[in-house]
C-alpha cells in the first residue's frame, strides 16, 4: 500500500511535466523567442513580446513560428549536514530507529540526484503595417516563465518495504516532478511618427498561469522516513494542482536615429502578470505516510505569488558601408524582488505570516520562503550578411542570479548563467526564410551552506537543501518566417 501510493503522486507529477524548462533570461523568465532575433530593437513578429514599438518598423505582412527544444540537464549532490530529521540530529532520531532503518533514512536523504529533461518552449505570431500604414497591429501566443523537472529515480528504492520514498530522489523533499508556466495571448498595436523615424507601442495579454508540483512531505517540516513510535513508515507526499487567470500589459518605444536606418534602438516596460500578486485556485492533495487511505484532496487552497515586472533594451548598428556586419546588444532587468515567497492558503485567505515563518492566523496551509532578488542580463552579439539570402549569427551573453544561495532548492537552481549562440537565417525566397541556432547556457555551479528552511517555523518549516547543484542547457532554436 505504501509504495502504491507514494507512485501515484509521481505519476500525477510525471503528467505534469510538460513545456517549458528553466533556461534564458532571469528566474523563471524563459523567453528566448527567435533566438538573437528576438530583441526590443529588432522589427519582426518577435516584438509582439519584446516591444510592441518595435512592430513600426516591418514592412508588409509577418507570420512566425518559433520552437526552442531545451535539453536540460542538472544535478543536486546532498550531503549528510543537510539531514533534517525531527529529532533535531541524525544520530538522535537514529535512536529510536533500527540499525538497518536509521541507515536507510541516511542513505535515501543524501547523495546525488540527478535530471535528464528535454522539453519545447513555442512562439506563434504575427504583424502586419496593413499595406503601408503608420499604425502596426501583431498578435501572438506564448510562455515567457516558465519551469519543469522530473528528476530521475534511485532504483535502489524501488522495492523496498521499508524506505520505499527513496525511490523518487534524496532531491524529493523540495520536488519530484512538475511545471510552473505562464501563457501568454498578446494583441499588440504601435504609431509611427514617419518625419521622426519614431514609433510607440502597447501591448495587452490574457495570461494564464498554472502550477502542478509533486513533493515529499511531512507535516512537521522533518526528512523522517520512519516515525519513532513503533518505527513504521512516515514519509507523506503532497500534489499541488492550481492555476489562474490575470491581464497584463507592455509599451515601448523604437527608434531609427540616421536616416540610413543603419541604427535602431528599442526599450521597453513589461508588467508583472496581474500587475501585482497572483492567485491561483485549485487543490492541495496530501498523504500522511502513516495513512492507510488513499491520496484525497485537503480542500481548495490558493496559492499566492508574485512574477515579476520586466524592463528592456536594445541597439542594433550596421557598422559598414555594405551593410553585411551587424552589431546588436540586448539588456534585460527583471525585478525579481516580488517573488518572496510561495504561498499555499485555504481559499479566501490571505499569507499573514511571523518573522519566523509561522502564520499570524490561520489559513496559511504551507509557505515556501523565496526571497529572490532583481537580476539583469547582457547580451553582445553580431551577424554578417554573405548576401541578401544568408546571415550568420552569434551572440554571449551574461545574466545575474534572482534566487540567494539561501533558498536555492532542487525546484529553483539559479545561479551566474553564461549563454553563447550561434545561427543561420536563410532566405528559400521572397516570402519564405527558416533560421536555425544552437545555444548553450551554463549555470555556475553552486554549493549551499546557507539554506534557510530548516530554521523556518510551523507552516514554513521544510529538510534543509544545502548541498551542491550544477546545471547546464543546450538549446536547438528553429524558425520559419513567411511574409506577403
Amino acid at each position: 500500500m505504501v509504495q502504491r501510493r507514494t507512485r501515484l503522486a509521481a505519476l500525477f507529477g510525471i503528467s505534469a511535466a510538460l513545456a517549458s524548462s528553466t533556461a534564458g533570461a532571469t528566474g523563471y523568465l524563459t523567453a528566448r523567442f527567435g533566438a538573437d532575433h528576438g530583441s526590443p530593437a529588432i522589427a519582426n513578429a518577435y516584438a509582439v513580446y519584446f516591444n510592441p514599438a518595435a512592430l513600426g518598423g516591418i514592412t508588409g505582412s509577418s507570420l512566425s513560428l518559433d520552437a526552442a527544444i531545451l535539453w536540460r540537464l542538472a544535478s543536486y549532490d546532498r550531503p549528510e549536514s543537510a539531514l533534517t530529521p525531527s529529532a533535531g540530529t541524525a544520530d538522535a532520531y537514529c535512536q529510536n530507529l533500527s540499525a538497518a532503518n536509521c541507515a536507510e533514512y541516511k542513505a535515501s536523504n543524501t547523495g546525488k540526484s540527478q535530471l535528464n529533461n528535454v522539453a519545447a518552449v513555442p512562439y506563434l505570431g504575427y504583424a502586419t503595417d496593413f499595406g503601408g500604414s503608420d499604425f502596426h497591429l501583431g498578435a501572438a501566443a506564448y510562455v515567457p516563465f516558465g519551469g519543469s523537472a522530473d528528476w530521475g529515480r534511485n532504483t535502489f528504492y524501488k522495492d523496498s518495504l521499508t524506505t520505499p520514498g527513496g525511490y523518487d530522489g534524496a532531491q524529493r523533499w523540495a520536488t519530484i516532478s512538475g511545471k510552473i508556466q505562464a501563457l501568454y495571448a498578446t494583441l499588440a498595436g504601435s504609431y509611427t511618427l514617419r518625419d521622426l523615424r519614431l514609433s510607440v507601442g502597447a501591448n495587452v495579454s490574457f495570461i494564464h498561469q498554472a502550477v502542478q508540483t509533486v513533493r515529499a512531505r511531512n507535516t512537521d517540516g522533518s526528512d523522517d522516513t520512519r516515525a519513532t513510535d513503533f518505527d513504521r513508515f512516515q514519509e507523506g507526499r503532497s500534489l499541488l494542482d492550481v492555476k489562474g487567470s490575470q491581464i497584463g500589459a507592455a509599451v515601448g518605444v523604437y527608434w531609427e536615429p540616421l536616416e540610413d536606418r543603419s541604427v535602431t534602438v528599442g526599450a521597453s516596460y513589461t508588467s508583472q502578470p496581474g500587475f501585482g500578486e497572483s492567485r491561483l485556485k485549485g487543490k492541495l492533495y496530501f498523504t500522511p505516510g502513516t495513512s492507510v487511505a488513499e491520496t484525497t484532496p485537503t480542500g481548495d487552497v490558493d496559492l499566492l505569488q508574485s512574477f515579476p515586472a520586466v524592463w528592456r533594451a536594445g541597439a542594433t548598428w550596421k557598422v559598414d558601408a555594405d551593410r553585411k556586419w551587424e552589431i546588436r546588444t540586448d539588456f534585460v532587468y527583471a525585478q525579481w524582488s516580488v517573488f518572496d515567497k510561495q504561498c499555499i492558503v485555504t481559499s479566501g485567505a490571505n499569507c499573514d505570516l511571523n518573522a519566523d515563518g509561522s502564520q499570524k492566523a490561520t489559513g496559511v496551509v504551507v509557505n515556501i520562503p523565496r526571497n529572490w532578488k532583481d537580476a539583469w542580463g547582457l547580451k553582445l552579439g553580431a551577424a554578417h550578411y554573405l548576401n541578401r539570402d544568408v546571415e550568420l549569427f552569434g551572440s554571449l551573453g551574461y545574466t545575474t542570479p534572482a534566487a540567494p544561495s539561501s533558498t536555492v532548492d532542487a525546484s529553483t537552481i539559479d545561479n551566474t548563467r553564461y549563454t553563447a549562440a550561434f545561427g543561420t537565417k536563410f532566405a528559400v525566397s521572397d516570402h519564405l526564410a527558416f533560421a536555425t541556432s544552437a545555444a548553450v547556457v551554463y549555470f555556475k555551479p553552486i554549493t549551499v551552506t546557507d539554506s534557510i528552511y530548516e530554521t523556518q517555523k510551523g507552516e514554513s518549516k521544510s529538510p534543509s537543501a544545502n548541498g551542491s547543484y550544477k546545471q547546464i542547457v543546450p538549446i536547438l532554436d528553429l524558425n520559419a518566417s513567411y511574409t506577403f
